[in-house]
């Protein structure tokens, strides 16, 4: 037979496969969790995304990566004004949003340097005219 995670038969023969495919899946069931966290903060500041747009190849150089990484990076706009705007209504503080959008840049390992680019971008930005915009 074989023993539980040790890729081996009991006949101490390696089993193709064994325990290198369980860690693949514990690690994309990590990311999938990650994700989820992710997806979820995303919907709860209103902004609209695909999450099948968050695949991930562990191909470095891959194409899909690369397309993966510009949508989630295409996503942080869009997410300081959705928490910019639930901050209003809590009665939080502006640096809440920077710390916001700096633990989505870490969590998917953009460029850190996105996260307070894009935040001066939003408030040197024209105010959209609702009424808890904070810029």
């Amino acid at each position: 037979g074989i023993r539980c995670g040790t890729g081996r038969s009991s006949l101490g023969h390696p089993y193709p496969g064994g325990w290198s495919k369980q860690l693949m899946f514990v690690s994309q069931c990590q990311r999938l969790s990650s994700n989820s966290r992710w997806w979820k903060t995303l919907q709860d500041h209103g902004v609209t995304f695909d999450p099948r747009l968050f695949e991930e190849n562990h191909d470095v150089d891959s194409a899909k990566t690369k397309l993966s990484l510009d949508y989630v990076a295409s996503l942080v706009p869009s997410l300081i004004h959705g928490s910019s705007v639930y901050l209003v209504k809590s009665g939080g503080h502006v640096e809440r949003v920077l710390a916001l959008i700096t633990k989505y840049v870490k969590a998917f390992e953009l460029d850190a340097r996105l996260a307070p680019q894009k935040f001066v971008e939003f408030l040197l930005s024209c105010p959209s005219g609702e009424k808890d915009d904070i810029r």
